[in-house]
């Protein structure tokens, strides 16, 4: 067996970057960025109201207050939206102006509406302004020239708003990774069938589809493959077209156990076949030339913590990505753990919470391979190194949460 951090490693040593493509910002969702990207503008393009209220020159309002309002006649009014042609504000003058408005030229404040009454076209001021306040500079949010969107960064919402903000209405991405998913065993039967001893339904591969999809793939259902060598073959020669195959099952030492054997009489070259973990110990990785093949556990939560720690950051490699990692922090264990002493690295489902800066953790319950629910439930992984065999209520632990974004 060799440890988790020496099989990623390998895994990621034989990933080749995914050709790029431009598509229209609206679709660059959850997709990794190509290029660096800059601000062809000022944005805010120019100086502008953040409020409702009346641009002013500030100094007129000194010592303004409830007993002591200032004055002004107003001089005009500006709109966002409308071009205005440049109306000075000149000391004891104010106009009237919109959020978003840019502000008229001589005018070094903005008093909010809240602050004033306005009556005959003339607005009291109850209060002193300051110079600049309620302006919006340009550039305030970003500058011209300015790098928005750095190459290998997921495209988040707040981006594609940068996106559309700054006119960059197409933008280079990695292209998708297709990645083939099929199922194995005698005993796998789909969704809907009646439920009766000996069978059991297909979950993984759905779950695996998910995960492809929230981590930008694109899955293709193959289907189940039975228990022989034949089958197995022929499965794997469906999915051939893809960049990544996954299989979930088949991949132990049993009499009906038959993946290896077929990846490799397929001309795939074996790199990893057992992994120092719990779950998930059954794990193979193989390629053959830039096709990635991972043979994943059957029992379900050794499938997608098999799929998290390492097909995850595989696909994210593939597409560019810069941030690999699942964050990992500290956490105060709120119950005790005991655990084998088998040599493995434990990853055991926590859920973590935050009260007063602290993080604390406790285990979502039965911890079998076999319990989907503890996955459900969880929100990170408990990480336990070979040599810590018991946690201690109250002792800090590694934790790595997996709801998060990749840093």
């Amino acid at each position: 067996m060799i440890t988790p951090d020496k099989a990623l490693s390998i895994i990621l040593s034989h990933i080749q970057p995914l050709p790029v493509e431009k598509v229209h910002f609206t679709l660059a969702h959850n997709r990794i960025c190509a290029e660096d990207i800059y601000a062809t503008a000022n944005i805010p393009f120019h100086n502008n109201s953040a409020m409702d209220g009346y641009a002013i020159v500030a100094s007129d309002t000194l010592n303004a207050s409830n007993n002591n309002p200032v004055t002004l006649p107003i001089a005009g009014e500006y709109q966002a939206g409308i071009i205005h042609a440049p109306k000075s504000v000149k000391s004891g003058q104010a106009i009237r102006i919109m959020t978003g408005a840019p502000i008229p030229p001589g005018a070094d404040a903005v008093v909010e509406k809240e602050a004033t009454t306005e009556d005959n076209n003339q607005v009291t001021i109850f209060r002193q302004v300051k110079e600049g306040e309620n302006i919006r500079q340009a550039g305030e949010d970003i500058k011209r020239g300015d790098c928005i969107v750095q190459r290998g960064t997921k495209i988040t919402p707040a981006i594609v708003g940068l996106l559309a903000s700054t006119a960059n209405v197409t933008v280079t991405v990695a292209q998708k990774p297709h990645v083939a998913i099929l199922a194995t065993g005698d005993e796998i039967f789909e969704p809907g069938t009646p439920l009766q001893e000996g069978i059991v339904i297909n979950s993984n591969a759905y779950t695996l589809m998910a995960l492809v999809d929230e981590y930008g793939g694109v899955p293709h259902y193959i289907g189940i493959a039975r228990d022989s060598l034949e089958a197995s073959k022929e499965a794997l020669k469906q999915a051939l077209s893809c960049d990544i195959i996954i299989s979930s099952g088949g991949v132990s030492e049993g009499n009906y156990d038959f993946m290896s054997s077929a990846v490799v009489e397929l001309g795939f070259t074996l790199l990893v076949e057992r992994i120092a973990m719990k779950p998930g110990k059954p794990c193979i990785f193989a390629h053959r030339g830039n096709i990635l093949y991972f043979g994943l556990p059957g029992n379900p939560v050794s499938s997608m913590v098999s799929f998290i720690e390492f097909v995850r950051p595989a696909m994210l490699t593939m597409q560019g990505a810069k941030a690999l990692q699942k964050p990992l922090i500290k956490a105060i264990c709120q119950e005790p753990i005991k655990r084998k002493n088998d040599g493995r690295t434990h990853f055991i489902r926590g859920i973590v919470s935050f009260e007063d800066g602290q993080a604390t953790v406790r285990i979502t319950g039965p911890q079998g391979s076999g319990i989907l629910r503890s996955m459900a439930l969880a929100n990170c992984l408990i990480i336990l190194p070979p040599d810590r065999l018991s946690v201690a209520r109250g002792e800090p632990v590694d934790v790595q949460l997996i709801l998060h974004p990749e840093v």
